[in-house]
């Protein structure tokens, strides 16, 4: 939601916002992923010589499997759930990628340490949501009880697409507004079997 804010009050706010869960994605899909593949690549297709197979160079990529280089215009934002450099000290998150990726660091707080934007966004996500009792009082003890309506609601739109698109997974997705990954996420975390609905 904080990356989604930053391009939309951006310079950039009408070109696309593509957002990409990588903890989501097998390591051996993510370049292919990110960067597409040609006609006949195959997973794992890298070159011996131990370059990557999206290998890029200042601004432009090649498609897993190709060796024709493309113009690549875009801004990456990205965001973890722990201190960067403990990742770089413990090891899981290299020193390079950390120093290029991190030009501009921003610390987000967690919501239990900035209990004042609760409200805000209670009030966000109710009007957003088109409820009834807009006007009703919460507090942050009232916060569980809404959270497990908002995964019920989500629950049940994730279902609704499903069944609308015949357990067509991608055109669910692309229904509710959300990339492929973040579908294939939620119906992991809600425990939804797609073929349940073909």
């Amino acid at each position: 939601m904080f990356a989604q804010s930053i391009h939309n009050h951006s310079p950039r706010k009408k070109a696309s916002f593509i957002p990409v869960n990588c903890a989501a994605i097998p390591e051996n899909l993510l370049e292919g992923i990110l960067f597409g593949t040609s006609r006949g690549s195959f997973t794992g297709a890298i070159d011996p010589s131990g370059q990557t197979a999206s290998g890029h160079s200042g601004k432009k990529v090649r498609k897993l499997g190709s060796l024709k280089e493309i113009d690549l215009d875009v801004k990456i934002i990205s965001s973890v759930g722990q201190l960067p450099l403990k990742n770089v000290q413990n090891g899981s998150l290299r020193m390079d990628l950390f120093y290029r990726m991190g030009v501009v660091s921003i610390m987000l707080p967690p919501l239990r340490e900035r209990q004042g934007d609760l409200e805000i966004l209670l009030q966000h996500f109710i009007s957003r949501y088109n409820q009834t009792q807009v006007d009703q009082a919460y507090s942050p003890e009232s916060a569980p009880n809404l959270m497990e309506t908002q995964k019920s609601r989500e629950q049940e739109m994730i279902l609704n697409a499903l069944a609308r698109s015949r357990g067509n997974a991608a055109r669910a997705a692309r229904s509710l507004g959300i990339s492929p990954q973040s579908f294939h996420y939620k119906m992991k975390k809600f425990g939804i079997d797609r073929k349940a609905f073909v």
